[in-house]
């Protein structure tokens, strides 16, 4: 896949983060981690999967991605989980919602079904033995930073990792899922196998040793949980797709332009 010289003219740029690291695996909260310059997987997806002004705009978090990260926190991280994490009302209307809302403030609010779901979701996956092995292991560091070098471009990189065992060389990736069955599909939906070469890619280069990468998906509704490892054409493929996003970016940034859609 290439990217063409002409892809990257007539926008100005959206701005770029300035703060750099040494490579390493660093426990940075999500705020710390965000103020790091460097190429992660969502940015360089929806470069090429839309445009480079979309990889440079910071969307709004919503109900579903509210929900991802409280998963997250009941799964990989039960303290973190317990402290931030409340149980609200029964839906988000209303006087009712609001107060509780302004009274929890420095807390992620859930409704009782979504919060409910979370813990379905949380107790499915700790039942699975090879589940647990996975994220319960003595080397495992949950919600790391990872921060490199992209040796071909010279462009500092990072990932946050949802769970790293370093001296094991492996990663795992919490996704929950509509439909397990259909991991296959989301992958090419939603860049999955982009993100598997990318923190891939960046534990290599901070081991030095070849790493393996790990996907644990939970279907929302029905619990069931399923464990994935991409096969070879996949990982090509998403190495491909890496490659052409790290020299579209590199482009973007050398020139200041991170264009959207083309005039007509």
């Amino acid at each position: 896949v290439e990217a063409p010289r002409e892809a990257c003219q007539g926008t100005q740029s959206l701005g770029v983060r300035l703060l750099s690291a040494p490579f390493g695996i660093y426990d940075y909260p999500d705020p710390k981690y965000r103020e790091f310059d460097g190429a992660n997987a969502s940015m360089l997806w929806q470069l090429i999967n839309r445009t480079p002004a979309h990889s440079q705009i910071l969307f709004e978090t919503t109900s579903a991605m509210a929900i991802g990260t409280a998963t997250h926190w009941a799964i990989l991280e039960p303290a973190a989980f317990e402290i931030s994490v409340v149980r609200g009302p029964e839906n988000r209307r209303g006087k009712q919602w609001k107060e509780f809302v302004a009274i929890h403030e420095d807390q992620l609010v859930l409704t009782e079904k979504d919060y409910d779901k979370v813990l379905a979701m949380r107790d499915a996956v700790y039942a699975v033995p090879e589940a647990v092995n996975l994220i319960k292991a003595n080397d495992s560091q949950a919600e790391q930073s990872l921060i490199w070098e992209d040796e071909e471009t010279g462009l500092q990189c990072k990932a946050k990792s949802d769970l790293v065992r370093a001296p094991s060389r492996l990663q795992v990736d919490l996704k929950t899922s509509a439909d397990a069955g259909e991991f296959g599909k989301s992958c090419a939906s939603w860049g999955y196998h982009l993100q598997c070469e990318h923190y891939r890619s960046g534990l290599e280069a901070i081991t030095g040793d070849p790493c393996d990468f790990v996907f644990l998906v939970v279907e929302k509704d029905s619990n069931l949980v399923a464990m994935y490892r991409l096969d070879e054409e996949a990982q090509a493929e998403g190495r491909a797709a890496r490659r052409a996003a790290l020299a579209l970016y590199k482009q973007c940034r050398d020139e200041g332009v991170f264009p959207g859609y083309p005039s007509t």
